[in-house]
C-alpha cells in the first residue's frame, strides 16, 4: 500500500505524540494506540502533518478525532490511479474549499472510480462538443455536424 499521508496522533491528557503513515495496517494502529494509552473516555485527536499527493485535501482537511475513517480514506485514495486522482480532485474542487468529514471525502474517492475523465475539455465549450461528439446528450444526435 502506497501512502497517503502522515498524521500525528494526540493524546491530550497525557501530552504524547505518535505520527503514523497511512493507510496503515491494523497492527500499526494498534501499537500506535499502546504508545498513546488513551483512557476509555479519552478522544485521541490527529493533525495532517504531509498531504503526500493530495495537498487538495487542505485546507478541507486538517485535523478530527476518527482515525479508522481517516485510515479508510487513506486506503481509498491509495488504490486510485492517475485518472482516478484526477476526478477526485475536480470533486473536492466543486466544494469550494469547505471543510469535510473524512467520510465525505471517501463517498468522493469511491465516486472518482466512476468518473469520465476528458483531459481536452478546459472548458463548458469544449465539454459540450465532446459530449455532443460522443452520444451523451441524446438530444443532439440528428443534429449535423459542421
Amino acid at each position: 500500500m502506497d501512502k497517503a499521508f502522515t498524521v500525528s496522533l494526540c493524546n491530550p491528557d497525557k501530552d504524547t505524540y505518535v505520527t503514523l503513515e497511512l493507510p496503515a495496517d491494523p497492527y500499526t494502529i494498534l501499537d500506535a494506540w499502546e504508545r498513546l494509552r488513551p483512557a476509555p473516555d479519552t478522544r485521541v485527536e490527529w493533525e495532517i502533518e504531509d498531504y503526500g499527493e493530495f495537498h487538495i485535501l487542505f485546507p478541507s482537511l486538517q485535523s478530527g478525532e476518527n482515525l479508522p475513517a481517516l485510515n479508510l480514506l487513506a486506503e481509498q485514495l491509495s488504490g486510485l490511479d492517475e485518472r482516478q486522482r484526477t476526478a477526485f480532485e475536480g470533486l473536492v474542487r466543486l466544494q469550494d474549499g469547505r471543510p469535510m468529514e473524512p467520510g465525505a471525502l471517501t463517498a468522493l474517492a469511491e465516486q472518482a472510480r466512476h468518473c469520465h475523465v476528458v483531459p481536452e475539455a478546459a472548458d463548458d465549450a469544449s465539454l459540450g462538443r465532446f459530449c455532443a461528439a460522443n452520444g451523451f446528450i441524446p438530444e443532439v444526435a440528428d443534429v449535423p455536424g459542421k
